[in-house]
């Protein structure tokens, strides 16, 4: 009988709860574990450089703990892909220029360079990393300090995390400033401390983002990894930053995904891409992410103006018939009973254009959108679109504040 373990990099590790939950596995201790080694045991390495697993080589582990370390060490990255790159010249990843020299960071300030420098070689979040921008009337010396690490700075239109899983790249992110309005972000170091966020819809990269992290996971020997991919439109060049192999996952799509995948690699079956639709059985599953969704939101009451309210005391609780759903569905079971009465934190002032806040809440179940805002009935309608994993071929409408809703087709 086969047996599977999720080995986490730190044993609060709340990423590699979910996997383990999610695949219906237990955790490795990183002290003290009794695993024993046994060829029908499997482990899934989320991350973790250090733990020794040389007393099981019997046991299929993917992503071995020396190719992550690779992966999480900074300049040892750097070296790895150019090793890499000496042996595979006719197919190179496209990383930036490097180097351990803090003579020749300054000699690429000197020529006009920005500079990217990295004192924390494994670190997250932009643990270390200090941008320095060329000012001609700063002497490189005095500009840029001695480090670890250095890395010519790229302009760039975008930034990519591509999640890759047996060479197949199986969800794409895309970092965005989290408020639409004229806060000022830092474009040049794009993470959270800077405003930037993850989101996954509308998404047209260019064909060299996803087969540059793809080769970027191989040329370090890993099973799967997230790759940070940045974009230069004017150059039409796709540059590898770096490798995760224990990237955060926070929204109900990404978990869905790795899922998948990760079950696929355990099976040896064919990964399902990332712009591909994942297959669903009925349409209970989006019932129950609507369900949870309006939970969350009603639960997460910054985002809303007023308090929700029950739908049960406006709209009948009736059946309805849908064929692109399939069985009928009770209307109240579909909302789970809630609806968001005046939408958005601080009012209308903001009117629609506040509208994303909400969307970043429930971009694991829905696709959220406004229209027909009307500020002198301060009104509006509310769309709900199934994720496109759904495959169906209608949408929840929801006038507020009056609560009627609506099942369209399309």
């Amino acid at each position: 009988m086969s047996k599977l373990l999720v080995l986490p990099y730190k044993s609060s590790s709340k990423s590699a709860v979910v996997i383990a939950n999610e695949l219906g596995c237990k955790r490795m201790n990183l002290t003290n574990s009794r695993v024993v080694d046994n060829p029908n045991t499997s482990i899934i390495n989320w991350g973790n450089s250090t733990t020794n697993l040389s007393h099981l080589p019997s046991v299929k582990v993917y992503n071995v703990s020396e190719n992550v370390r690779l992966a999480s060490h900074k300049l040892d990255f750097f070296k790895a892909i150019t090793q890499y790159n000496d042996a595979n010249q006719d197919s190179p990843v496209s990383i930036p220029d490097w180097t351990s020299k803090v003579s020749v960071a300054r000699r690429w300030y000197t020529e006009g360079n920005d500079v990217v420098v990295r004192n924390v070689m494994q670190g997250h979040s932009g643990d270390g990393l200090e941008l320095i921008s060329y000012d001609e009337s700063i002497l490189a010396k005095d500009a840029v300090p001695k480090a670890p690490l250095y890395t010519k700075y790229i302009k760039k239109r975008d930034e990519y995390r591509v999640h890759v899983v047996g060479r197949e790249a199986i969800f794409l992110q895309r970092k965005a400033p989290k408020y639409s309005d004229s806060r000022i972000v830092d474009y040049q170091i794009r993470n959270a401390s800077n405003g930037f966020i993850f989101v996954t819809e509308g998404l047209t990269p260019n064909p060299l983002v996803e087969s540059e992290a793809v080769k970027a996971v191989v040329a370090l020997g890993l099973d799967f990894g997230a790759v940070d991919v940045i974009w230069n439109e004017r150059r039409g060049k796709a540059t590898v930053i770096e490798v995760n192999t224990a990237c955060g996952l926070t929204s109900n799509k990404g978990i869905e995904r790795y899922k998948r995948a990760l079950e696929s690699m355990l099976n040896n079956e064919a990964q399902i891409k990332w712009h591909q639709v994942l297959p669903i059985n009925n349409s209970e599953e989006m019932i129950e992410d609507l369900n949870n969704m309006f939970n969350e939101v009603q639960a997460k009451n910054t985002f809303l103006r007023r308090t929700s309210q029950l739908l049960t005391t406006s709209a009948p609780n009736e059946m309805i018939n849908h064929n692109s759903i399939g069985d009928s569905v009770i209307l109240s079971d579909v909302i789970k009973s809630y609806i968001i009465d005046y939408v958005l934190a601080g009012g209308t002032e903001n009117g629609a254009n506040n509208y994303h806040t909400i969307s970043e809440l429930t971009d694991r179940v829905c696709d959220f959108k406004l229209y027909d805002w009307d500020d002198e009935e301060d009104t509006c309608r509310v769309l709900f679109f199934p994720r496109s994993d759904y495959n169906l071929r209608c949408h929840i409408e929801l006038d507020l504040p009056s609560s009627q809703i609506h099942l369209v087709e399309g």
